[in-house]
């Protein structure tokens, strides 16, 4: 599973189809902390070209995800919350970052995610 916190943080890119891409625009917008208005990233700015984009890529997925038998989509949601169990401290840490909340808050809404 690719996700943001595997990047650079310099750079954030959207996740269409499967793949790291760009904005279609090119174009992307700097993300500064509120706490110290340090730079955390710099993030690909979408646009509607890049929300049709998405769609598109999420419906041509859907037949295969709908078509799985429900015990393998239980096995990709628990891998998911290993995953993010497993990255816990380094996701409470960016999400109080990115929104200015304290970290023992940023716990509570990954405890109750």
């Amino acid at each position: 599973m690719c996700s943001a916190m595997d990047q650079d943080l310099s750079t954030v890119r959207h996740h269409i189809g499967g793949v790291r891409v760009d904005a279609a625009s090119g174009r992307t917008f700097v993300k500064h902390t509120p706490w110290t208005g340090a730079v955390l990233a710099r993030v690909a700015a979408g646009d509607a070209e890049d929300a049709r984009a998405a769609v598109a890529a999420a419906s041509a997925a859907f037949p295969q995800w709908a078509a799985a038998p429900p015990g393998r989509r239980q096995e990709i949601f628990l891998r998911a919350a290993t995953l993010l169990h497993d990255r816990r401290d380094r996701v409470r840490r960016l999400l109080a970052a990115e929104t200015g909340c304290g970290a023992v808050f940023a716990g509570v809404q990954l405890d109750s995610a």
